[in-house]
């Protein structure tokens, strides 16, 4: 695991990098890089491996801080899936205005390229399985629908949220405001909903109590189905 100190270095080192990068229309020097810091050229090439890497890194750097700030929140996990979505969008876009010019310049390349996936990609996804795996008003049945790519489609409906925000040219960016908030509602109603366990329940019910479905032409025959796989399973 990666030490503290190791990882403020690299925080630094990535934000700095996106300044420089403006600045210098992308042409830096790690050398420059290490007189902005105060962090010698050795400890940067241990932690990345070029430039570009440095620069990619600064989107991980926005979950990162984001962890460390809900961490300060004592209440943090009393809030709803769609309070705990919507938080850390509006903190992302907060985070991402600190260096907006190389956002902007750099977002779309970095993220919408089908051959590159990046690790802050993954990051995100990490954050959205921790909220939605510590989440006890999670369905049950919400278990069929919350796989693996159901975290890279949230993933990926999250970048395209932040591509809107970056093209918003809306009044204090309302619109997205209202996207976020409108798609953030929606994914809690659905793995909030509980109609599917309550037909669950019945079929539980209708099997303790004599068959009854069963007896019903077609579904009884998938039911009696369904009992000999579990059977056969438990055998």
């Amino acid at each position: 695991m990666m030490s503290e100190e190791k990882l403020e270095h690299k925080i630094t080192l990535s934000i700095e990098a996106a300044s420089l990068y403006v600045e210098n229309e992308s042409d830096f020097t790690i050398a420059e890089l290490a007189l902005r810091t105060g962090i010698d050229q050795n400890t940067i090439y241990e932690l990345f491996s070029n430039k570009r890497s440095i620069l990619r890194y600064f989107y991980n750097t926005v979950v990162l801080r984001y962890r460390f700030m809900i961490e300060e929140i004592e209440d943090f996990e009393s809030y709803t899936l769609s309070e705990k979505l919507s938080n850390f969008m509006y903190t992302s876009f907060d985070l991402l205005s600190e260096q907006q010019l190389f956002v902007n310049e750099t977002f779309t390349s970095y993220h919408f390229d089908l051959f590159d996936k990046q690790s802050f990609e993954k990051e995100v996804e990490e954050l959205f399985h921790l909220f939605i795996g510590q989440d006890p008003n999670i369905s049950f049945s919400a278990a069929l629908v919350t796989r693996g790519y159901f975290y890279a489609i949230l993933k990926q409906k999250y970048l395209g949220i932040v591509y809107y925000w970056l093209h918003d040219d809306s009044e204090h960016k309302e619109r997205t405001f209202a996207l976020v908030d409108k798609f953030n509602s929606f994914i809690q109603e659905v793995l909030y909903n509980k109609v599917i366990d309550k037909g669950f329940d019945l079929t539980k019910y209708a099997f303790t109590t004599g068959g009854i479905l069963e007896q019903i032409p077609v579904i009884g025959d998938l039911f009696k189905d369904c009992n000999k796989s579990k059977d056969q399973d438990s055998e």
